[in-house]
């Protein structure tokens, strides 16, 4: 386990801290955003307090810009009890952390006893970093999401509202409760929607 928490501080070994560690408590998280600026590669570490109990959770980080909004399922190392995401983006954006049930993804507003802090580091983006959220300007070439349709603006603006709703309404049918076969109808129910949203979006999709 060692190893794995080395390897989670170790991503942000050529970046500086942002301000003060943000601590919190497995008894009411709640959610926590934190601004990124443009231009800049960033690594969130978490840790959990020595005497801090999750339960059978996940946290839920998503990186979110007014262009796209990448977000992914992590679980704590409870052993190594440290972990980190990291990401670069051209503009800026928001990375938003929440607590979710492990299996289900229902948000939580609690998940165990103790504490845990979160450190925000960052550097500036290099040429040759990537860029997650496909910002304007990708050379030719590129995902066709990344470029103008013939809307006559650029694919992302007319494209995010679809992806939002329809991850918001994905965690919806999560957290409904209902049977699989239930949640089952209501996922294919919000890809449909998510696909006539799109047919506003001609040349985009």
């Amino acid at each position: 386990m060692a190893a794995r928490t080395q390897a989670a501080l170790d991503t942000a070994k050529d970046m500086t801290i942002v301000g003060a560690p943000i601590a919190a408590r497995l008894e009411s998280f709640g959610k926590i955003e934190v601004p990124v600026p443009a231009n800049t590669c960033h690594s969130f570490i978490y840790k959990l307090a020595p005497d801090a109990k999750p339960s059978r959770l996940r946290i839920s980080i998503d990186f979110q810009t007014k262009r796209s909004s990448e977000g992914g399922l992590t679980g704590f190392d409870t052993e190594g009890r440290v972990a980190s995401t990291t990401g670069c983006s051209s503009i800026a954006g928001v990375v938003r952390l929440r607590l979710v049930e492990y299996d289900t993804h229902a948000q939580l507003q609690s998940g165990g006893t103790g504490g845990l802090t979160f450190e925000l580091y960052t550097r500036p983006r290099r040429a040759d970093d990537r860029d997650d959220v496909g910002a304007a300007g990708e050379p030719a070439g590129g995902s066709s999401e990344l470029r103008g349709g013939s809307v006559g603006v650029d694919c992302l603006d007319c494209t995010f509202p679809c992806s939002s709703g329809k991850t918001a309404s994905e965690r919806d049918c999560f957290r409904s409760g209902a049977e699989a076969w239930q949640k089952t109808i209501c996922n294919n129910t919000c890809e449909q929607i998510h696909r006539s949203c799109l047919r506003g979006c001609p040349g985009c999709n």
